[in-house]
């Protein structure tokens, strides 16, 4: 069956841009510009070679925040066939816009590091796209993560799969926000103990007969992020889904969403907020093996030669985007934003590498790293920078959260905390008191020590 579904779906992920139609009645358009999330019955026609197929599908816009777009703009689609139907050995088709990516690559190649440092990741593929008879411009086909995706990537697809949506990570009391897509997981028992083991101790969650997460790939997909500059993932606890193999009796992660990737200085190696990696920070062990993930992931990253690789994917896509009528930027932007990938690309491996430079010997000296976090005397806050100032918020560690403390000779006064019931009260200097509790801090590596 995986040799078949592979043989099908090559023609859709490759380098090589399919032809496809959408054709939407009144009621349907009208539902899509009121309820742009609800599905409605539409016909999709693939075109390949002087061939049609059609087929009836049930439609829905997606995409949040910056790449939300209205039905008469340039909207991304999530598109269903029918029961029993499939094109091209598809159930399901998955239509990113692109609207935030001037250089329509960032998808595509970026996709190609996570499965270079051996995590699961979609396929992708480009699509020339028009409703009812109007251009819609170029669009990038990503491999939907459901059943048949879970069957090539996992060869087990009788799982259980979750998303995490903006801000859903493995807290106490998140299990209920996890969006359930794949397989059945009576009253979310499997993923409540994922987040009670998070929770524990030590590192079990991450080693030994007990460990609950596929630790080697986590630790790639979180160093490849790292690479690519993946803040919009879970670095920031958001577009991922995670994923319990009953093979392998472990979780995975899955990286989703990653157009905004291979910019600026976007993400450090130790700045992430997810709570698994947070977890990390706070075991040697764990930090120590992120650290040689990151050297592996980097020098696979040089290796993939992503330069030829962008040169070979813009010769079959640059005469379909510089003609795109809907994307919101110019052949210049294009230009200036691949040629700063390029530059990125170059750039980015001895990035990083120099990065790692502050690690000890043992490889685990995380904070010379990322510094450390201060908590209050109760364990209820951490102290965090804003640009307004400094202030005591819930910890979830990150850059924001980290200090270097060092010892000062003169000092003059105590940080405090006043009003100490505050929601997120702000940190002042005053005058030191050994009977103010709120003078007194604890200062550690991890949110979780």
């Amino acid at each position: 069956m995986l040799a078949e579904l592979l043989m099908a779906t090559s023609l859709f992920f490759g380098p090589k841009i399919v032809d496809l139609s959408l054709e939407l009645d009144d009621s349907s358009r009208q539902s899509l510009k009121s309820a742009p999330e609800t599905g409605v019955p539409a016909t999709l026609t693939y075109r390949d070679a002087g061939r049609e197929q059609t087929y009836a599908v049930t439609v829905h816009v997606k995409g949040q925040l910056g790449s939300a777009r209205p039905i008469d703009d340039k909207p991304a689609f999530k598109i269903k066939l029918a029961k029993g139907e499939r094109l091209l050995g598809l159930e399901h088709l998955t239509l990113n816009n692109m609207v935030q990516d001037p250089t329509m690559l960032h998808e595509a190649l970026g996709y190609q590091v996570y499965a270079a440092a051996g995590v699961a990741v979609p396929r992708t593929g480009y699509v020339r796209l028009t409703v009812d008879g109007r251009d819609q411009g170029l669009y990038l086909n990503v491999e939907t993560t459901d059943r048949l995706f879970l069957e090539r990537a996992f060869l087990d697809a009788g799982g259980i799969l979750y998303e995490g949506a903006y801000g859903v990570d493995l807290r106490e009391g998140d299990a209920p926000r996890f969006e359930l897509h794949e397989g059945d997981d009576p009253d979310r028992a499997k993923l409540t103990a994922l987040i009670r083991a998070v929770h524990e101790t030590g590192d079990g969650v991450f080693y030994g007969a007990d460990a609950q997460v596929d630790t080697t790939s986590f630790l790639a997909m979180t160093a490849a992020g790292a690479l690519l500059g993946d803040w919009d993932n879970y670095y920031a606890a958001n577009n991922y889904r995670i994923y319990w193999s009953p093979a392998a009796r472990r979780w995975s992660f899955i990286p989703t969403g990653i157009d905004q990737t291979f910019g600026g200085e976007s993400t450090t190696l130790f700045g992430g907020i997810g709570v698994l990696f947070q977890r990390c920070l706070a075991s040697d062990r764990c930090t120590s093996d992120y650290a040689k993930a990151v050297r592996e992931v980097s020098a696979r990253f040089e290796r993939l030669g992503l330069p030829t690789k962008m040169d070979a994917l813009v010769s079959v896509i640059d005469a379909a985007a510089q003609a795109d009528p809907k994307k919101p930027y110019d052949e210049a932007a294009m230009r200036g934003a691949r040629d700063a990938m390029r530059a990125f690309i170059d750039a980015q491996p001895g990035r990083v590498r120099n990065a790692l430079s502050c690690l000890g010997t043992g490889g685990s000296d995380v904070n010379a790293c990322a510094g450390s976090v201060v908590m209050t005397a109760a364990g209820d806050g951490c102290l965090e920078y804003h640009q307004a100032g400094v202030k005591v918020a819930r910890c979830l560690g990150g850059p924001r959260q980290r200090w270097r403390v060092v010892a000062k000779s003169d000092a003059s006064g105590c940080l405090a905390v006043e009003p100490a019931d505050a929601k997120s009260p702000p940190a002042i200097q005053l005058n030191c008191s050994a009977d103010h509790t709120s003078h007194t801090w604890r200062v550690q590596r991890s949110i979780f020590q």
